[in-house]
């Protein structure tokens, strides 16, 4: 027996989804909004950490400062303390 063809209309309406699937379809669209919208509220760790630190560095008139991560990151970093203006002490005070 050779194949069997089945002539499909476009005239014919596609079944509705049952109401339990529909109903499911609609609560996962919903959970999502509310996903959505809590990602708004929340504050990232890095965030709360860099204030805290800030609060406690500012009384001391110290502050932080981004260094480009490429690969000199430390050795920048170190050239921008060693540039901060100092007053070393004096050669008599040292003997």
């Amino acid at each position: 027996m050779g194949p069997v063809f089945v002539m499909v209309s476009h005239a014919t309406p596609l079944p509705s989804l049952p109401p339990s699937l529909a109903s499911l379809s609609t609560r996962e669209a919903e959970r999502e909004a509310e996903i959505e919208e809590a990602k708004k509220h929340i504050v990232p760790p890095r965030e709360i950490e860099m204030k805290q630190l800030l609060s406690l560095l500012s009384p001391m008139g110290l502050n932080i400062r981004q260094v480009a991560a490429d690969g000199h990151c430390l050795y920048r970093s170190v050239a921008h303390q060693v540039r901060l203006p100092f007053s070393p002490p004096s050669l008599p005070t040292l003997l």
